[in-house]
Parts: structure tokens; sequence; C-alpha cells
């Protein structure tokens, strides 16, 4: 019988072989107790091979179009995972064994959490603040359409993001904005993959409210720490792209309670 790994790491490689190859190396840096596999979503070619030879622990894949929205990557490299827990990676994070040991060790032992991130850092040394809850008609609108900076919705602000929490504990949370984004297998037979509609941003929002409209819990766990080695690269989309991606989730948000 075929042993399955403990987690399977999807990583798109977005910016380059100098991203990828410090990740890999950040992964591989330290002996971990939680079996691995590590798949890679590369562009080039040339690359490709360079990195599967120089890791031949990690299973790097040639994507065609690495231009393709991040939904349509993770779910082709998701066909390929076979982990009890499942992550969806940036090449810009830097998970060092320990976290994802804490990480693997948390959803051990508790069994109603669908999702979970860990905190990170920027590079700055800032804690991101990648908890927040989920989207209501005025927080989009205001806070990503029109980024709106005014004293006037600095209430709306930090219910959105969560600002009056330092991030130093752990707590269940709705959506889980993150560039390193765990969930165990179930969750995936439970709600299936990311919805490949949203074009730009989002896709990890609708995961993290799906998994909850289906009964999961969403968790940030403060004592699993990694660090951004560079901040994502910004949205490439079009404002109305942004837009259309906003208004997808906000339909299946109203459509689901209408229900």
């Amino acid at each position: 019988m075929d042993i399955l790994p403990d987690l399977s790491i999807c990583v798109i490689a977005r910016q380059g072989g100098e991203a990828v190859r410090g990740f890999l190396h950040a992964l591989f840096a330290e002996p971990c107790y939680v079996d691995l596999q590590v798949i890679v979503a590369v562009a080039d070619k040339t690359l490709a091979g360079e990195l599967g030879r120089e890791f031949a622990e990690a299973l790097v894949c040639e994507e065609k179009d690495l231009a393709a929205p991040d939904p349509v990557i993770y779910n082709r490299a998701l066909q390929l995972a076979t982990g009890r827990y499942l992550a969806l990676v940036s090449g810009e994070v830097r998970c060092i064994p320990a976290a994802l040991e804490r990480l693997v060790d948390f959803m051990e032992d508790e069994p109603d959490i669908g999702l979970v991130a860990p905190r990170l850092l920027l590079p700055s040394g800032a804690v991101a603040g990648s908890a927040r809850r989920f989207h209501s008609l005025t927080s989009f609108l205001l806070l990503d359409c029109l980024a709106t900076t005014s004293p006037s919705v600095n209430s709306l602000r930090r219910r959105h993001f969560l600002t009056d929490w330092d991030r130093a504990s752990s707590r269940e949370v709705e959506w889980l904005a993150s560039p390193f984004l765990l969930f165990r297998r179930e969750v995936l037979a439970d709600i299936g993959t990311l919805d490949e509609g949203f074009a730009c941003r989002y896709g990890d929002l609708d995961y993290c409210y799906r998994a909850r409209r289906a009964g999961w819990h969403n968790h940030f766990l403060h004592d699993a720490e990694m660090r951004l080695a560079a901040l994502p690269e910004p949205d490439t989309g079009a404002d109305l792209q942004v837009l259309l991606d906003g208004c997808r989730f906000l339909g299946k948000k109203w459509g689901s309670l209408l229900r």
C-alpha cells in the first residue's frame, strides 16, 4: 500500500528562479518530521529543468500558461497532490520546517478546523494583516475598489482588517487572505477546488467562505510563524476585473444567504 505524504505544498513561481530557489532552500534547509510532497509550477522550461536537478525532493512542473489566474494553476497542481493536507503557497513565502510541523500538529488535534494560516512577517518585520472578515458590499467598495483613506471609514477598516488584534494570539477568523493557506483533504472533497472564475483576486476569500458555509472553521495560528522575502507582486488585472471578481463573490454570498 502506498504511504501518502502528510502535506502537499503547491507553489507558483511567478517571480523567476531566485524567488522559488529561496523558497525551496528555506523549505529543505532543516529536517522536517512532516512528510512533504512539494509541487512547483514554473513557466520556463529551462528553469524547470534546473530546479528539478537542484531540488530532487520537489516535483517541478512546467506550467504552459503562468499568466493564468492563480485558481487555475493551483487546481492543476492539486490534481497531482496526494497529501492528507494541502497548502497553496506563493514563492515569496519562506517556510521553515518548525512552522509546518506546528500547522500539521494543530490540524491533527483539531478535526473541525478546515483551513489554517500561519503568522506572516513582512520584509520590514511587521506582522502581515492576513486574517480578515469577509467582504461586505461596503467594505468591498470603500476599502478595495476606492481604497478610501478617509478617517470616516476607520471603524469599517478596524472591523474588516481586525486591526485591534495584534496577531499575538491564535483565533478563529473568517477570511485567511494569506499567501500560505493550508487545508485538509476532506475540505477539498467536501467543497471542491478553487473557483477558476476569479481572474484577479478573491479566490482565497471565496474558498474560505465556501468552507465556512459547509461547516468548517478557519483559523489563524500565531505560533506558526513564517516570513515574506518580498511582497507579492501586485495584481495586474484591470480595475474592472477587480470589480467583477468582487461582484462574483458578493453574488455568491448573497445567493447562498437567500437559499
